[in-house]
């Protein structure tokens, strides 16, 4: 038993030493992407204070509400769906680092360790060899597709979700063999409750333990439905239909409520899930072939020839026979195969998602395909060595895959340095996908490359981009020309009525041209919707273009109660005072 113990702890060791070794430079990594909006541009997780808001109404980010802010401290959680227990792991770090990405690193980082010392005590509990446990722990934490997940900070959901429920599974599983089944059973029940308060998708850990229970005790499903057994269930269903009234009722997600199809109809829709998941598997068994993925992605259909498709479908159409075979021969290969299976069903937008693909997506799935993969590499290396009469084929095999993909994922961890590498990569590897072209039009803008901004912005609209900044882009990039910059805008406006920072824009344009009342009310609309200091600016120069001195200074008062930074309050009060020396309105741009 102690020689058990001590053979455990080295593989430990070992999954540890190396995840840190692959994963450390992401500790150098700095903000990017969703980062900035949810640490350094928002006061929601600077005091402890706040954390009384996760209960109120104001908990929830709307996605559009997210994109629109520039200059405010805005308030908010920087999640569309009710997740306590993942702000609860920001206010900690907040309380830690400030303003230091390194801290949160730190945290994504021990976050996923644990999940892969998780993993491996999982896949020792259900009867797998030691040899395949370290194995299967290996290949998950190693995989490119976890990039993603432990390099964003604003990702970290999956992370802390996957522990919690994998702290359900493991404590579930010893209470089956334990005398104090009550008492781990509710221990099991609060773990659960604590995952999918911090990421919806954990909703599916009651199926995968049903499963778990039949597989093993090779019941029929009615056996499995009878009283005694429903009582090991009780307190996961009553922690399911807790979430889900709290999802759909108490905390609506306003951002999934208002989710499309992808495409004009469901065939498309259908057609572009098919590729999705076609291009997850050929990611997962080809590692070298993951790159950086945006945040906002999907396979768009018609880019794709049919020889491609075919090959996409006929990958997954095989991998589907591969899965059969091994669920007949292995009760723990059939088991990893529905984990996956089940784990997959909130992530593969049978229910529209807003963000269609995602890497970090996988996170959890991906255990139960890191199980099958091990014992397909292990049949392909065995076989190998009947044939050849050698040894070592199924450590060759295993360590090289293991190999590749750690060489891939500290290649892509890499690239989460910053926004400008990010987005260049994103365009890079993906030239002709709106998003890509969306995201290095973002990057062109912030250093001033308007014009490169504008070429990227036309370029992703002829190829579908449906996104309010672009239009906002576009009329940056047009500031000197009014007539096309109103364009821009009205056009933006009308595709996206509730993106505030098009009215502010808009008016900017009526006041430059002398058109004071459509100015005052599209500036007035925009600072409603999205205040931001450029919009306060321009609302006290109307006021005072109108001789409107009580109303500018009003105006002013509200900037300092909504908006943070003194220098911009002064600027704006020296507006004020100099009113009659300088000429109205100053253009302070887009």
């Amino acid at each position: 038993m102690g020689k058990n113990r001590m053979s455990h702890k080295r593989s430990m060791l070992l999954l540890a030493a190396v995840t840190i070794l692959v994963f450390a430079n992401s500790l150098l990594n700095g903000f990017v992407g969703d980062d900035n909006f949810l640490i350094l541009n928002n006061n929601f997780y600077t005091s402890w204070s706040n954390v009384r808001d996760l209960f109120s109404p104001e908990y929830t980010t709307h996605s559009v509400g997210a994109i629109g802010v520039q200059d405010q401290k805005q308030y908010y959680s920087g999640s569309v769906a009710y997740r306590p227990v993942l702000s609860l792991t920001y206010f900690w770090d907040y309380s830690l680092w400030q303003e230091n990405p390194f801290g949160y690193h730190l945290s994504n980082l021990i976050w996923h360790l644990m999940n892969v010392v998780g993993v491996y005590a999982l896949m020792v509990m259900v009867g797998a060899r030691q040899g395949i446990a370290l194995a299967v722990a290996m290949v998950f934490s190693l995989h490119p597709y976890r990039s993603e997940a432990v390099c964003s900070i604003g990702y970290r959901a999956d992370l802390v979700s996957t522990f919690f429920l994998l702290a359900a599974m493991l404590t579930a599983l010893k209470g089956r063999r334990g005398s104090s089944t009550g008492l781990m059973t509710w221990m099991s029940a609060l773990m659960f409750a604590l995952a999918v308060f911090a990421k919806e998708s954990a909703i599916v850990f009651p199926a995968l333990l049903f499963i778990y229970d039949w597989i093993q005790e090779r019941g029929s499903v009615r056996t499995r439905l009878t009283n005694v057994n429903l009582k090991r269930y009780a307190g996961y269903v009553v922690v399911a239909l807790f979430y889900l009234f709290v999802y759909l009722y108490v905390f609506p997600n306003k951002a999934a409520a208002s989710s499309q199809w992808i495409g004009e109809d469901i065939r498309v829709h259908l057609k572009s899930s098919l590729l999705i998941l076609s291009e997850y598997l050929f990611g997962f068994f080809v590692p070298l072939m993951v790159d950086v993925i945006p945040p906002v992605y999907a396979p768009q259909p018609e880019l794709y020839s049919s020889f491609y498709f075919t090959a996409f479908m006929m990958l997954l159409m095989c991998g589907l026979v591969l899965f059969g075979i091994l669920a007949r021969r292995d009760r723990l290969s059939a088991f990893f195969i529905l984990w996956f299976v089940i784990a997959m069903i909130p992530v593969s937008n049978i229910i529209p998602l807003v963000n269609p693909m995602a890497h970090r997506f996988l996170y959890l799935p991906s255990i139960g395909m890191s199980f099958v993969l091990v014992q397909l590499i292990v049949r392909l290396g065995e076989w190998m060595n009947t044939r050849t009469n050698a040894r070592h084929f199924v450590t060759i095999f295993l360590v090289g895959y293991m190999g590749i993909c750690a060489a891939r994922t500290f290649t892509l961890n890499s690239y989460w340095k910053h926004d400008y590498i990010m987005a260049l990569r994103m365009y890079q590897s993906k030239p002709q996908y709106p998003t890509s072209l969306l995201f290095m039009a973002i990057t062109y803008s912030k250093i001033g490359e308007l014009d490169k901004a504008k070429e990227m912005i036309l370029k992703g609209l002829q190829h579908g981009l449906e996104d309010p900044r672009a239009y906002y882009i576009l009329a940056q990039s047009t500031t000197t020309d009014h007539v096309m910059a109103k364009e821009y805008l009205q056009e933006g406006i009308l595709k996206y009525p509730s993106y505030g920072m098009l009215y502010t824009a808009l008016g900017r344009v009526y006041l430059l041209e002398g058109d004071l009342d459509e100015g005052l009310t599209f500036v007035q609309k925009g600072v409603d919707m999205a205040p931001t200091y450029r919009g306060f600016c321009y609302l006290v120069q109307a006021h005072l273009m109108r001789g409107d001195e009580l109303q500018a200074r009003q105006t002013l008062e509200r900037s300092r109660q909504l908006l943070t930074d003194p220098k911009f309050y002064a600027f704006i009060e020296n507006i004020i005072n100099h009113r009659t020396e300088i000429t109205l309105p100053q253009d302070i741009g887009i």
